[in-house]
């Protein structure tokens, strides 16, 4: 009986063990070593990855407010200017090797038209002004005659002109008063009246040029005039009808069988309204050789083997403006232009 006893009292312990280890569908788990340590360390790495997200979190923090972050964000104004220094070409100097041209204002005229200034200069030397450089200036006058050498209101080169050609120079200014043009002369000329330090002599216009309806640039409150580029082609007022066109169809021939050095020229006058005649001047006289051609004819003579004897034809207006011109060489075998 005793045994008995003891024996269900075992079996009843080991029954109750048994219910103890089983789930709800009867099947043992082992609590072993190694899943403990595994469920620990799931709980080490979570724990970690906490710690290491808040650290990051504040050196972040740090970072944006910190005077580092400012270096890097800050952005400072910079009242100065910057400039870039560009690759250009230099200005050509101005050549002082006087070629035998000699430019002159005498019997010049001068104008204005608004902020522009023009006149009339002419080239009464030898040559053509191919190589000397003849630089004008125009000068504010505030008395008299003035001929003031410092603060120009415009500069620049005198255009190339043939001897005996008449040109022109143009300018710009920004406000109402009187001004006179000026042209330097090339070191090497022979004129020496008055040198400046630099060894350079000047003529002077005889005209000054009373500007009072330059409106432009006043009303546009700016002080700066434009850019002069010191010529222009030749245009003169429009009240005088300049006649721009030169004689055109120009052709020549002996005036008598077997004789040389003896032509005959002819050419078609303008058909412009304001046309009048043509005068001809043989290269360097201020007098017309042939004055006052209508019938688009002259006769010209030249003695002499080796001579060339150059002409300039100009038409003129009926208020006896002439135009530039248009030059031809005679010599004993021919004509040229």
């Amino acid at each position: 009986m005793k045994n008995k006893v003891t024996n269900f009292v075992l079996t009843l312990h080991r029954k109750l063990n048994s219910f103890y280890r089983t789930n709800e569908g009867g099947r043992t788990i082992r609590n072993t070593r190694k899943s403990k340590f595994r469920k620990k360390g799931k709980r080490l790495i979570i724990a970690a990855q906490l710690v290491a997200i808040w650290y990051l979190l504040i050196l972040t923090s740090t970072y944006l407010t910190s005077d580092t972050g400012a270096a890097f964000n800050d952005i400072e104004v910079i009242k100065n200017s910057l400039h870039t220094k560009w690759d250009t070409q230099p200005e050509t100097p101005d050549n002082d090797e006087w070629d035998k041209s000699s430019l002159s204002f005498a019997g010049s005229k001068a104008w204005d038209e608004g902020c522009k200034i023009y006149t009339t200069i002419k080239n009464a030397g030898d040559r053509a002004n191919t190589t000397s450089t003849w630089r004008f200036y125009l000068y504010k006058v505030t008395s008299g005659n003035e001929k003031p050498t410092s603060n120009h209101e415009a500069t620049g080169a005198v255009q190339k002109l043939y001897s005996g050609a008449t040109g022109q120079i143009t300018a710009t200014v920004s406000e109402n008063g009187k001004y006179r043009f000026s042209v330097r002369r090339p070191q090497g000329h022979p004129g020496n009246n008055q040198p400046d330090k630099n060894g350079y002599n000047y003529i002077w216009s005889d005209n000054i040029i009373t500007v009072s309806n330059c409106k432009k640039l006043e009303d546009s409150g700016s002080t700066t005039p434009p850019s002069n580029d010191g010529v222009d082609d030749i245009e003169f007022p429009s009240d005088t009808n300049q006649p721009l066109s030169e004689v055109t169809n120009l052709k020549w021939e002996n005036a008598e069988e077997g004789k040389t050095g003896i032509f005959i020229i002819t050419w078609v006058n303008p058909t412009v309204s304001n046309f009048k005649s043509v005068n001809v001047y043989e290269d360097g006289d201020d007098k017309p050789k042939f004055k006052n051609i209508t019938d688009g004819k002259i006769e010209v003579k030249v003695k002499g083997e080796n001579k060339e004897v150059n002409y300039w034809i100009k038409t003129m207006d009926k208020e006896n403006n002439e135009s530039i011109g248009m030059k031809i060489t005679v010599s004993k075998t021919g004509i040229k232009n």
